[in-house]
């Protein structure tokens, strides 16, 4: 049973006026989850680059080596940009969907994917546990796995993707979020919610 929940932001868009700490497109989540007898730390989501994190953290006094694993909620660059040199920090598994290196698009030539040098470091990796289905990382601790799409009105609109060679409009399957169980609610971490939040919280 989860005694203390504890969530910090290492990375977003908007940082505390006159703060020392930086600001960068994208998230990036310090969670801290202490049980009875032991901790783990888990970390949401890498921004857009892996130097922001580093400051933030070491500003922050937390300690990126303690993390017992990386979850990343979709593969566009501003929430998997910092993964590749933050594993060149630290070997910990890594829990995402298995497409998070396909290539991504805005409107719909833009590419907004996880950098493309980057991808050819990652897939040398063996840290990868790849999910479609719900799955429970730590006691009361579940990712998401893939999302129904329950509803008509959240649409997954502007993203494309590419498919047997031709652009696609992309429905995000990839989006996971992480649910942690309280007891009496639950506590729900998402990145950007393509799913659409409403189907998450389902």
């Amino acid at each position: 049973m989860i005694k203390e929940l504890n969530v910090r932001v290492l990375c977003d868009d908007l940082a505390p006026f006159r703060s020392l700490a930086l600001a960068q497109h994208g998230v990036s989540y310090f969670i801290e989850i202490k049980y009875e007898d032991f901790e783990r730390r888990i970390l949401f989501d890498t921004c857009s680059s892996y130097q922001v994190i580093k400051y933030n953290s070491s500003l922050m006094n937390i300690d990126l080596k303690k993390i017992d694993a990386i979850v990343i909620s979709h593969g566009h660059y501003d929430h998997g940009g910092g993964l590749r040199d933050l594993l060149n920090e630290i070997n910990v598994p890594v829990f995402a969907h298995p497409t998070i290196f396909r290539e991504n698009f805005y409107i719909p030539y833009l590419y907004i994917g996880i950098p493309k040098d980057h991808i050819l470091d990652l897939e040398k990796k063996n840290n990868f546990v790849f999910i479609r289905e719900p799955l429970e990382i730590f006691p009361s601790v579940w990712t998401s796995g893939e999302v129904p799409r329950e509803n008509k009105f959240e649409i997954v609109e502007n993203m494309y993707t590419i498919q047997d060679g031709k652009i696609i409009r992309d429905p995000m399957m990839d989006d996971t979020s992480l649910y942690i169980d309280l007891g009496e609610s639950i506590f729900l971490v998402s990145g950007c919610s393509h799913a659409g939040i409403v189907n998450i919280k389902k």
